[in-house]
């Protein structure tokens, strides 16, 4: 069960904002000061905070800001629930770092899909996170050169062995077109055979490095879920003592 911690100096309108959110099905948590939901946002990691602006001594800016600054809980997502509603005082809910901002008097079906909304995009932005450590990890761990490439022939991950080829680091290669890297060009021959990885097809061809070692590239497409972006796996085989 999600934990909603509420901000809110005004007691009638955290009865409110619990009643609606624990009919949603969420485990609720309530402050009534910008103190108070500072410790308890440290204590009890709730997994979204809807949080006021006008409160007395520290304002919902002020509580944003230093939640954002405090590692343990910088990624919460924060809802501002205000009746401070221009479009001066809602650009500043985002500057601070808030993801989203309802006014009041909010409508309780609004309020919980808002709130949905923010815990499942935080949900697959966690997922997400987690699956690129483990590529990265992965990538890491295997010895033959090897790089993913996206569908615009973008370098988003390699290991060392793989940059070791063109003479560069893994930081250097990343973010790179792939032909720069691969082919000293920057941009795709008339007949890529990434191109054709992008189709759900397997190719291999040859290319040669600056010192003019052979190498068998072979490509294979992936696919991620939840990703609309097509992606294909680069390796490389030096067959440079094998080639006649």
């Amino acid at each position: 069960m999600a934990k909603v911690l509420i901000i809110d100096d005004i007691p009638d309108n955290l009865r409110v904002a619990a009643t609606v959110i624990n009919n949603a099905g969420y485990e609720v948590m309530l402050a009534l000061t910008g103190k108070e939901g500072l410790a308890c946002a440290e204590q009890n990691r709730p997994d979204i905070i809807l949080l006021d602006i006008m409160m007395p001594k520290m304002n919902g800016y002020e509580v944003c800001r230093i939640l954002k600054d405090n590692k343990s809980t910088c990624e919460i997502p924060i809802i501002f629930v205000s009746a401070r509603d221009e479009i001066k005082d809602i650009k500043k809910a985002f500057d601070v770092g808030g993801v989203d901002h309802i006014a009041k008097p909010f409508v309780p079906e609004i309020l919980t899909i808002r709130v949905k909304n923010q815990l499942e995009h935080f949900r697959l932005l966690q997922s997400l996170s987690e699956r690129e450590k483990m590529f990265k990890n992965l990538f890491r761990s295997i010895k033959q050169p090897i790089a993913l490439i996206d569908s615009n022939y973008v370098i988003k991950y390699c290991n060392l062995e793989f940059s070791s080829v063109f003479e560069l680091s893994p930081n250097m290669a990343v973010g790179r077109n792939c032909f720069e890297v691969t082919c000293g060009g920057k941009a795709k021959c008339s007949h890529c055979p990434m191109e054709i990885t992008f189709q759900a097809n397997e190719t291999a061809y040859l290319i040669k490095n600056y010192k003019g070692r052979v190498y068998r590239a072979e490509t294979s497409p992936v696919s991620f879920e939840n990703n609309e972006m097509k992606y294909a796996s680069l390796t490389l085989t030096d067959i440079s003592d094998f080639s006649v």
